[in-house]
């Protein structure tokens, strides 16, 4: 059975561009966005990123060509009505290199006391996998009306367009999240992917893990610290 964790919704405010989001206190215990982050960046234009301890650092945007490339700007588009994406190496504000395999990075372009949660694993606090384990969601996906919870009030898992590196959004069907975990490929990163509940393309579940390569720009949800 699906579970519901109804606590007040409240209201981020990222000083670095007065954006603002909603954060909810979620089934896992953690405080997450419920909304996706939508922080532009630009080559060469400092920002400031957050350790997962959380102090800050000075992350600037570079640019390159190819999937694989080792800049972190790589992969990282704008999409739709002003809706940007992360390749992992902008997500992870310059820290991911291509050489990083099973680790989990130090440091993202979350606002400073939040971090890119880690991938799959239901005993990891603060990751895609213990949320998703909170709401009955296994590893493996679970089929029927469970899945539904991670679309619908109060977690608001979009499926709100991914975005491959060189291709086209796939829109309304995916939801695509980029994770601070390296993969066992050193050209490929964790992601949370969150199929369509009505089974379009044929399931209906949602998989908290997932792995493309580092290249690819999805969607980010910080959680607190």
């Amino acid at each position: 059975m699906s579970k519901s964790f109804n606590v007040a919704q409240r209201t981020l405010y990222d000083i670095r561009d007065n954006n603002s989001y909603t954060v909810r206190k979620l089934a896992d215990g953690n405080c997450w966005m419920t909304t996706n982050l939508n922080l532009s960046l630009s080559t060469n234009t400092p920002i400031i990123g957050s350790k997962n301890d959380g102090s800050a650092f000075t992350y600037t945007p570079t640019s390159c060509g190819g999937t694989n490339g080792s800049c972190a700007m790589n992969g990282n588009t704008m999409a739709g009505s002003g809706m940007w994406y992360y390749s992992w190496y902008a997500a992870t504000a310059g820290e991911g290199k291509t050489t990083d395999v099973n680790v989990d990075v130090d440091g993202s372009i979350c606002p400073v006391g939040w971090r890119l949660p880690p991938n799959y694993s239901a005993q990891v606090n603060k990751s895609f996998g213990g949320l998703t384990n909170s709401y009955g969601v296994t590893s493996d996906g679970e089929n029927g009306n469970s899945s539904n919870v991670m679309v619908s009030y109060p977690i608001n898992i979009t499926r709100d367009k991914c975005r491959y590196n060189g291709g086209n959004p796939d829109y309304g069907v995916h939801g695509y999240y980029q994770s601070s975990t390296a993969a066992e490929s050193s050209d490929s990163s964790y992601v949370f992917v969150q199929f369509d509940p009505t089974g379009n393309n044929g399931n209906n579940k949602v998989y908290p893990q997932g792995v493309d390569p580092k290249g690819y720009a999805f969607n980010i949800r910080c959680v607190a610290l």
